[in-house]
């Protein structure tokens, strides 16, 4: 199993992020993989997006919201499992809708 940590600061007011996986080395899964995908947020109002290829898999859910700097604790933060096949892309945004900057985001992607 292969665990990304992604982390987004400052993701400013009534915004919508660009890809966070954009250049990670695992962007692309190089095989059929099972994914599991765990999130926490220190502000209320940032929604999740989660594409794999075209499919829509996550559409625009709110994340847990903790008042700290987040931790992702697993298994409780879980949002979603899906299976992907090899050469699948994976694309994951965020949406801010409460009005508030610098919003801290932590995201834990499980690809096995």
């Amino acid at each position: 199993m292969t665990r990304v940590m992604i982390a987004n600061d400052n993701l400013t007011a009534n915004s919508t992020s660009s890809n966070l996986l954009a250049g990670n080395t695992f962007e692309f899964v190089t095989q059929e993989s099972d994914i599991t995908l765990y999130a926490a947020s220190n502000a209320s109002g940032i929604k999740l997006t989660v594409l794999a290829d075209s499919d829509i898999v996550v559409d625009d859910q709110d994340i847990v919201f903790i008042d700290t700097t987040p931790k992702v604790v697993i298994p409780d933060y879980l949002i979603t499992q899906f299976t992907v096949a090899a050469g699948t892309r994976l694309i994951i945004r965020l949406r801010e809708t409460g009005g508030v900057s610098t919003t801290d985001t932590r995201i834990a992607l499980d690809i096995e």
